[in-house]
C-alpha cells in the first residue's frame, strides 16, 4: 500500500479502514461524499454518451472497490482529487473503447 502516516485526514482514516479493517461503511461514507464529483467527472469527459451510460461507467469505476482505492496517496492530492483524475482516466477509457467498437463495425 502507497499510503503514508505523515498526513492524516478524515478521508485517509476512511480508506484505511476500508483498506486494513473491510469496514463497507467506511467506503459508503466515501461514496456519498465524492459520487457526485465523480459522476460529474465523468459525464464531462463523456459528453456524447447517454445519463445511462455515464451512470454505468461510473458505477463500474465504484465497484473496482480496494483496486480503486490502494493507489491514494494522500501526500499527491486530496482523495476528491484522486477521484476525480480515476473518474477522468476511466471515461478515456470508455471513450477509447467505444470508438474501437464503433469502427470495428464499419
Amino acid at each position: 500500500m502507497v499510503m503514508t502516516m505523515k498526513r492524516r485526514t478524515p478521508d485517509l482514516d476512511l480508506v484505511r479502514r476500508y483498506l486494513d479493517q473491510g469496514d463497507n461503511s467506511a467506503f459508503g461514507q466515501i461514496y456519498r461524499r465524492y459520487s457526485a464529483d465523480v459522476h460529474r467527472a465523468m459525464s464531462r469527459a463523456l459528453s456524447g454518451f447517454s445519463s445511462a451510460e455515464v451512470d454505468e461507467f461510473a458505477q463500474e469505476l465504484w465497484a473496482r472497490g480496494p483496486a480503486l482505492m490502494e493507489p491514494f496517496d494522500p501526500e499527491r492530492g486530496t482523495l476528491r482529487t484522486y477521484l476525480v483524475v480515476q473518474a477522468t482516466w476511466g471515461a478515456r477509457s470508455a471513450e477509447a473503447k467505444r470508438m474501437r467498437h464503433h469502427a470495428s463495425r464499419r
